[in-house]
C-alpha cells in the first residue's frame, strides 16, 4: 500500500535520512522504532507531506504522492498534543472535518455515532467540554476525529508518551483493538519497544538515518539483524572476553571465531535446569551481586571476572546472597552471534 523507494530527507546539506526503501501492506499495524533522533518522525512528516524528500520516491497504492499536497493524501494524523480544540466540546471536534468537507447532516450524525462506538466514548462525554476529559479520553476523541474521515492510512506520532505508564498499557489495547475493528492501516512512531512489540504487524528499527531490519515483533526479538538491534531491542548481554574465556575453559564445545560477538537474552540465562537437558547447555560459573524486582521478574545480576550478566526468572530466592558462587546455564541454540567483518 505504501511503498518508499530510495527515499532521502535532508536539512542544512545533512542527510537525516538515507537511501531509505520500504513497503507497508494494507490494513498492516506498523511501527516505526528507533531512539530520539534517529529519523523516523522525519520519514512520517515525509509520507504525510510536511516534508519533502530531497531523492527518492513515495507511493500510496502505486500512485506517487512525492509532491502531493497534504490535504489531498486522504492520511490522517494523530498528534503526541493531540491537537484539540479546547473550546469545542468532543462531538464538535469529532466532526469538524466533516463539516469543513459539507457532509450532510445524517451522514455526520450517522459517522459520530459509528466512530464513538468504536473508540468507546459514550453520550455524555459527546457533550462534555473536552477540557473535561482524562488525557486517556482526549487521545480517543482525537483518534476518533480522525477515523471520522475514512482515511486510506492513520500515522501516530508517539501518541502515549504524555500518559502515564497505568494509562498507557490499557491504551495500547484499545488503539489495536481499534485499528483491527477499522481495518485502517496504521503507521505508528515510538522509541518505546515494549509498545511495539505488543502493537505492531511489523516493525522495522531506524537507527542514524537508516533502517537496521524490518520484521514481525517475534522476528526482530529474537532474530535481530544487527548488533544495534539485538542491544535495543530486550535485555542483551553481550559476551565480553572475561565470559567468553571461562565459557571456553568449562565447555570444550564451545567455540566463538575471533570475529564473533555473542549476545545472549537474559531470560536464556538459567539458574537451574532439568538434567536430562544439560547437554543442550553452556555451563558459566558466576558471583551474585544483586537482584532487581520488577514484580512478575526478578533480575539477578552476576559477576563473571569484571564483566557482568543478567538472569531474568520469575523465581525469587530468598537464600540467595551477595558473593554466592553459582553456576549458570546458557542454552547453545540461544546465542546469538555476530561477525565482524571489518576485523582480520
Amino acid at each position: 500500500m505504501i511503498r518508499l523507494d530510495g527515499l532521502e530527507i535532508g536539512f542544512n546539506r545533512k542527510a537525516v535520512v538515507q537511501n531509505l526503501s520500504l513497503d507497508i501492506r494494507k490494513g498492516e499495524f506498523f511501527t516505526f522504532l528507533g531512539p530520539s533522533g534517529c529519523g523516523k518522525t522525519t520519514t512520517l512528516k515525509a509520507i504525510t507531506g510536511f516534508l519533502v524528500p530531497t531523492q527518492g520516491s513515495i507511493h500510496v497504492n502505486g500512485i506517487d504522492i512525492t509532491h502531493m499536497p497534504v490535504e489531498q493524501r486522504k492520511i490522517g494524523m494523530v498528534f503526541q498534543n493531540y491537537a484539540l480544540f479546547p473550546t469545542m466540546t468532543v462531538k464538535q471536534n469529532i466532526v469538524f472535518g466533516l463539516k469543513e468537507q459539507k457532509w450532510p447532516k445524517d451522514r455526520i450524525r450517522t459517522r459520530l455515532e459509528e466512530v464513538a462506538h468504536l473508540v468507546n466514548l459514550t453520550d455524555e462525554q459527546l457533550d462534555k467540554p473536552i477540557t473535561e476529559l482524562s488525557g486517556g479520553q482526549q487521545q480517543r476523541v482525537a483518534i476518533a476525529r480522525t477515523l471520522a474521515l475514512n482515511p486510506d492510512i492513520i500515522v501516530l506520532d508517539e501518541p502515549l508518551s504524555n500518559l502515564d505508564a497505568r494509562l498507557r498499557k490499557k491504551l495500547r489495547g484499545e488503539l489495536k483493538r481499534i485499528q483491527a475493528a477499522s481495518g485502517v492501516t496504521m503507521v505508528y512512531v515510538t522509541h518505546d519497544q515494549e509498545e511495539a512489540l505488543i502493537l505492531s504487524d511489523r516493525i522495522a528499527v531506524f537507527n542514524a538515518g537508516a533502517i537496521e531490519q524490518v520484521g514481525t515483533p517475534h522476528d526482530i526479538y529474537y532474530r535481530p539483524a544487527s548488533e544495534f538491534v539485538v542491544d535495543f531491542i530486550g535485555e542483551a548481554n553481550r559476551l565480553h572476553p572475561s565470559t567468553v574465556a571461562r565459557l571456553k575453559q568449562s565447555n570444550a564445545d564451545f567455540e566463538l571465531h575471533s570475529r564473533e560477538r555473542a549476545y545472549v537474552r537474559a531470560e536464556h540465562v538459567k539458574e537451574r535446569i532439568p538434567e536430562r537437558l544439560a547437554a543442550d547447555y553452556y555451563v558459566l560459573d558466576a558471583e551474585f551481586e544483586i537482584e532487581e524486582f520488577y514484580g512478575l521478574n526478578v533480575k539477578r545480576i552476576f559477576r563473571v571476572d569484571d564483566e557482568q550478566i543478567g538472569c531474568l526468572s520469575n523465581e525469587v530466592d530468598p537464600a540467595i546472597r551477595r558473593g554466592d558462587r553459582k553456576r549458570l546455564y546458557i542454552g547453545k541454540s540461544d546465542l546469538i552471534r555476530f561477525t565482524d567483518r571489518h576485523a582480520p
